[in-house]
């Protein structure tokens, strides 16, 4: 700040531009002051998030990305519940270092539908392995590390491909019988089309359960002139006797359409039907629905193997 707006005999116009001279000034220092503060609250959550503990690194987020088999530190609240939410249906946790409840009570370990309560005020770390009940091939394990902190909440997932294979088991447990029950609640014919009737509305049956259809399925057979049918990126609703294929048909021509029924099916197939078209102008398109017999495969070891080489059949 030049000296020269300090001087008693300025004019009043010199004294305010000093003053708001020295006015800047403190700003820039107050900015400056708060730039780093913040760097500094940056740098401490970045330390809090993966804090090192001798080799290992504590993780700190509130949503954690797992794999099968992977292993992950974590803080916990110590003499406080903590929330672990699991991507299983029926969680099951294994550990010799916390206690469970007397049947019916919750002890160290508490599971409540998806979700594992943990309380322990244990000094050292604890351990445990998160499967799906029933299903012992995934799991993933946790280090929980007790702290004096308030009570944490954290929710573990697995990738797409891993929950795709647990729902597409879901079915040969509760939910197929709940499929079950529902189907054979009706006449044969009479759960197809309300099957039919609730996919058509955005509705999944009771107890079916939906993914994305695979390459490895048996896809439907249709052949229709004019008409492409596309099954990539369809879906697939699982029941117990019945499962329903959703595909996507496109009229490739220059002039409307009508698609016919039989043109797409085979010998598993129960029934076919479009929505909400059936005859198609050029260009547009419409959902189509293909419900088929479920086929369970055959375990390999029931499978007879020849006693002499086919070559001789």
């Amino acid at each position: 700040m030049p000296s020269k707006y300090l001087r008693p005999q300025k004019t009043e116009a010199g004294k305010q531009k000093a003053d708001a001279a020295v006015e800047q000034l403190a700003q820039n220092v107050k900015k400056k002051d708060e730039k780093a503060a913040k760097k500094k609250q940056s740098e401490s959550e970045h330390r809090l998030a993966t804090a090192p503990v001798g080799q290992v690194s504590i993780n700190a987020e509130p949503v954690i990305a797992m794999r099968p088999g992977q292993n992950v530190f974590i803080p916990i609240s110590r003499e406080h519940p903590n929330r672990l939410l699991t991507p299983f249906k029926n969680p099951q946790v294994i550990s010799t270092s916390l206690r469970g409840g007397k049947k019916g009570e919750c002890g160290e370990v508490c599971v409540r539908d998806d979700v594992i309560y943990i309380t322990t005020d244990s000094p050292s770390a604890v351990t445990a392995f998160i499967t799906e009940k029933g299903h012992e091939d995934i799991a993933f394990s946790v280090t929980m590390v007790p702290q004096a902190i308030p009570p944490r909440e954290v929710r573990f997932t697995l990738p797409t491909d891993i929950m795709e294979r647990l729902n597409s088991r879901a079915i040969t447990g509760a939910s197929s019988k709940k499929a079950q029950a529902w189907e054979t609640s009706q006449p044969y014919v009479e759960t197809i089309r309300s099957a039919l009737r609730g996919v058509a509305l955005g509705e999944v049956p009771s107890g079916y359960n939906m993914r994305k259809i695979r390459v490895t399925d048996a896809l439907p057979t249709c052949k229709h002139p004019g008409l492409d049918f596309k099954w990539d990126g369809g879906q697939l609703l699982e029941g117990y006797n019945l499962d329903i294929y959703v595909g996507v048909i496109k009229n490739i021509t220059d002039g409307p359409i009508e698609f016919r029924n039989q043109n797409c099916g085979g010998w598993r197939t129960a029934a076919v039907t479009s929505w909400p078209l059936t005859v198609l102008k050029a260009g547009q398109q419409t959902e189509v629905y293909v419900v088929v017999k479920r086929q369970d495969e055959t375990p390999s070891e029931l499978i007879r193997k020849p006693l002499i080489p086919r070559e001789y059949n």
